[in-house]
């Protein structure tokens, strides 16, 4: 069954990029339904209860149930996301978001169940709060995973930042790994101190190519590695994170090379023309 659903995703994301040249997650553009109904069900709940209107309560109600209904295809987009992009790693963002999203779903049902009583009014806006509360939480790990631990861009940030867009961004979006999606950029051991990441750079092994100083610098290299690891790098969650199984770049390989497979052409570097 993981088999198949692993190569029904494959294929889905195979054909919005040959179709529609689409690279981006599926996931963000489902969200947008189950957190506008939830926000609803809770302004129309408060209204409720403010002018005793059954009628609002009503609608609060409807808006439970199409939320419910929205989050089926939110959370399947999400998992395949979480599949195709960073190769189902145990992240501690993903584990929040699972335990989260199993609460959501609770107070949904349990919001709808008990919104078709008038006595119930107080309960129902509380059951709506607290799902608001878990959807906004819900949000913020979602941005973990893809911003990290942003902060104000610093000038070596920024310089990272260029770097990381036009050589690597094609290949690691959002930290995840296209190529190798077992081994994503975000909490990679790699990013720990930047003598064993300049390394892997120079000399990181098939599938992805090395990237000599003439491609990217010394200074380059740095600023990348200072990015990367600001946005992606072990912080607070460090202790939860999976350790990637990357091999030491100083260590040879006894593996034999794995053939190098045909990258569409967006998944190149703009600048370069490097698969990265």
């Amino acid at each position: 069954m993981k088999d198949q659903f692993l190569s029904f995703t494959e294929s889905l994301y195979t054909l919005l990029v040959e179709l529609f040249g689409y690279t981006h997650p599926v996931h963000p553009t489902q969200i947008n339904m189950p957190i506008g109904l939830i926000t609803g069900a809770l302004l129309l709940g408060i209204a409720a209860l403010l002018f005793k209107r059954w009628n609002t309560r009503i609608s609060s109600r409807h808006c439970l149930i199409l939320a419910l209904l929205f989050l089926i295809p939110t959370v399947f987009s999400g998992i395949m996301d979480w599949q195709h992009f960073y190769g189902g790693v145990w992240l501690f963002a993903i584990k929040a978001k699972i335990l989260l999203g199993t609460l959501l779903v609770v107070f949904l049902i349990w919001g709808i169940l008990i919104s078709s009583k008038p006595e119930k009014g107080p309960m129902t806006l509380l059951t709506c709060a607290l799902a608001f509360c878990i959807s906004v939480a819900l949000g913020y790990f979602g941005g973990d995973i893809v911003f990290g631990a942003r902060t104000p861009e610093s000038k070596s940030n920024r310089e990272g930042r260029i770097v990381f867009l036009n050589n690597c961004s094609g290949c690691h979006p959002y930290g995840g790994n296209i190529l190798s999606p077992g081994e994503p950029v975000i909490r990679s051991p790699l990013l720990k101190t930047v003598e064993p990441f300049m390394a892997w750079i120079r000399n990181p092994g098939p599938p992805m190519p090395p990237f000599p100083a003439e491609d990217i610098s010394d200074e380059q290299g740095r600023a990348l590695h200072s990015y990367v690891a600001e946005i992606w790098g072990e912080h607070e969650h460090g202790s939860e994170a999976p350790q990637s199984e990357t091999p030491s770049p100083s260590a040879p390989s006894t593996l034999p090379s794995p053939s190098i497979p045909d990258i569409p052409d967006q998944f190149k570097s703009p600048s370069t023309g490097r698969q990265v």
